[in-house]
């Protein structure tokens, strides 16, 4: 791979969230990327380390607002300050998309780049890569816009889902690549079946490769608005920042480009990947006891099954539970059924700002 790897390869991680689904280890100023949950290294510093087989670290670049900036730059030492890319204040995806795309741009008017989020669990590192860098040399040779789809394990409605067109070709002679028809917002559980089965679609990853030529384009024909940010941060990133950025409408990247844009390719992520997306969804990549327990800290479990429980100072003793999250830290204690996970951010909206 390395004789091939371009000088013009580069990263967009997205670091923004509010840090509600892991609630209570989460808070707004401590999202999910900044947490060690799978491991000594938090989920960015996984997502960056993963990357240095293909992609430098000076050309790997985090969009976030600043007060994530800081703790960033506090839990990785080794990375320059220089590649955050911070927002004034928070515009949805978009936003973020265009202002860290323009700016890399701006350093490297070649750039093929890939956006990708800064919490996900890659396993099969190597496998990963290879898609990826077969992702780029698309977006090298092709004014398109790539994205990565995963193939659905099973039915679900955590994720968007996209709709694979006829086959374009195939990166590296082993994994096929094809148009995209259309994206699908997430569906109830009944449509998620029905998509599955007809084995058309993709989940929605998130994962993104284009030049820097096909994104701008992309802006110029289908939000002139943010075309125009790019434009100005061309020129003056600092007066725009300062006066121009808040003035953008909130919205995706999604609703914005992708799923008005006819260029766009799909190519199948055959590699063990979990968003992680919940306390539910953590507890499946744990080691669990003989009763199907997943436990940390100073935890006592009798006669219960089923159960993710993480302590903190305190220990925490339970009899008789099943199939439940309880979440213990210094100041809050989360007690929720495991199904019920997903949901956690209603809950959290709830509760008085200076505990979210």
């Amino acid at each position: 791979m390395a004789s091939t790897i371009s000088s013009h390869f580069h990263a967009l991680i997205m670091a923004g969230g509010k840090g509600e689904r892991f609630w209570p280890w989460s808070r707004e100023n401590r999202p999910k990327q900044l947490l060690p949950l799978l491991g000594k290294k938090t989920m960015i510093e996984m997502t960056v380390d993963r990357l240095l087989p293909l992609i430098p670290k000076q050309q790997i670049w985090i969009v976030t607002n600043a007060k994530q900036a800081r703790q960033m730059s506090r839990h990785m030492p080794g990375f320059s300050k220089s590649n955050f890319v911070v927002e004034p204040v928070g515009r949805d995806s978009a936003g973020a998309v265009m202002l860290g795309c323009a700016m890399i741009a701006r350093e490297d008017p070649q750039a093929v780049m890939a956006l990708l989020p800064a919490d996900h669990l890659i396993p099969t590192v190597k496998t990963y890569l290879k898609i990826l860098h077969g992702a780029f040399e698309v977006a090298m040779r092709e004014r398109v816009l790539v994205t990565i789809g995963i193939k659905p394990r099973e039915p679900s409605s955590a994720y968007g889902y996209i709709e694979r067109g006829e086959k374009t070709g195939n990166l590296r002679s082993t994994v096929s690549m094809f148009r995209v028809q259309r994206f699908l917002e997430k569906p109830d559980p009944q449509t998620a079946c029905e998509l599955v089965k007809s084995e058309r679609f993709y989940w929605n990853s998130g994962m993104f490769v284009w030049s820097a030529r096909a994104i701008e384009d992309a802006f110029k024909q289908h939000s002139s608005v943010h075309a125009q940010g790019w434009k100005a941060l061309q020129k003056n990133p600092r007066r725009y920042l300062a006066k121009g950025f808040s003035a953008l409408p909130t919205i995706s990247i999604d609703y914005a480009v992708m799923e008005k844009a006819r260029n766009i390719r799909v190519v199948e992520g055959a590699f063990d990947w979990d968003d992680v997306g919940s306390w539910g969804a953590l507890y499946h990549h744990m080691p669990h006891d003989i009763c199907g327990n997943a436990s940390q800290g100073n935890v006592v479990l009798e006669d219960s099954q089923g159960c993710l429980v993480l302590g903190g100072g305190k220990v925490i003793a339970a009899l008789g539970i099943q199939d439940l999250v309880v979440i213990q830290t210094d100041d809050a204690l989360l007690i929720c059924r495991r199904d019920a996970a997903g949901r956690l951010k209603d809950l959290v909206k709830k509760l008085p700002p200076a505990m979210r």
